[in-house]
């Protein structure tokens, strides 16, 4: 038997997607694609993270007189695209490209779209972060940001220690103001 390997790398310096079609004539031979046995004509797509490679493998059978043929088309690199979502937020307000963000809004953008967000905490509140769904992915107020993954974006804001010790000290209305002193 004899091998034949294609290996694609996505050198691009950005996340993007690599799709073909391709037609076989195994002939007693065998193909894969990430390892994964193909046995009849099909297509391939994939996100392939920059560095990120894809291995295809022909295998000839043992027999001279059997060749294995495979036939790749319609090949592309191309920008992922991806939703992303600007969620509003509680305890303060952000916008994204100078737009105030006051109601869910999704954007459908390459992967290489930038954004950028600008958070303003509310009264006694201080910026968190911004968040891809559950994951943090900056701590700075003012962030310039793609992504790479469909998902969620929004501002979080928690309250001020300072005001939070203001308003839960037993019988005081004095302001955080008022209960800092500086010497």
């Amino acid at each position: 038997a004899t091998n034949g390997t294609l290996t694609f790398t996505n050198n691009s310096g950005s996340t993007k997607v690599l799709s073909f079609n391709y037609t076989l004539s195994l002939n007693k031979g065998s193909f894969t694609i990430a390892g994964e046995s193909k046995t009849a004509n099909g297509s391939f797509s994939a996100t392939l993270a920059n560095g990120a490679s894809v291995k295809l493998v022909a295998t000839s059978s043992s027999d001279a007189a059997n060749t294995t043929t495979v036939t790749l088309s319609n090949i592309k690199l191309e920008v992922q695209t991806v939703d992303i979502t600007f969620a509003p937020s509680t305890n303060g307000s952000y916008t994204c490209n100078g737009t105030a963000v006051t109601a869910s809004t999704t954007m459908k953008n390459p992967s290489t779209t930038t954004y950028n967000l600008v958070a303003t905490p509310a009264d006694n509140y201080h910026f968190d972060g911004w968040y891809l769904g559950e994951t943090k992915v900056s701590e700075a107020a003012t962030y310039k940001a793609s992504f790479a993954t469909s998902g969620t974006v929004t501002a979080k804001f928690v309250i001020d220690p300072l005001f939070s010790n203001a308003t839960t000290a037993a019988g005081s209305s004095k302001t955080k103001e008022e209960l800092v002193s500086i010497n």
